[in-house]
């Protein structure tokens, strides 16, 4: 399903931090979270519609994805 104004972001372990880049691989937005095994709430509302590459990393693990910001 296609985002809209927010990603939910739940993992096995705290996320500390999460990067976005588009379809180019140009870095669009990157956050340092407090980390908390509850998630992370991640406002996309400016991104322009498109395809985007994220990137979570956390003590132990590093996730990568995608998303469609409609």
């Amino acid at each position: 399903n296609p985002a809209g104004e927010t990603l939910h972001l739940q993992t096995e372990t705290a996320i500390e931090t999460l990067r976005i880049f588009d379809a180019t691989g140009k870095e669009m937005r990157s956050f340092s979270v407090t980390p908390s095994k509850e998630g992370a709430t991640v406002h996309i509302r400016q991104l322009p519609a498109g395809m985007y590459y994220l990137v979570l990393r956390s003590k132990e693990k590093v996730w990568s994805g995608k998303f469609v910001k409609r």
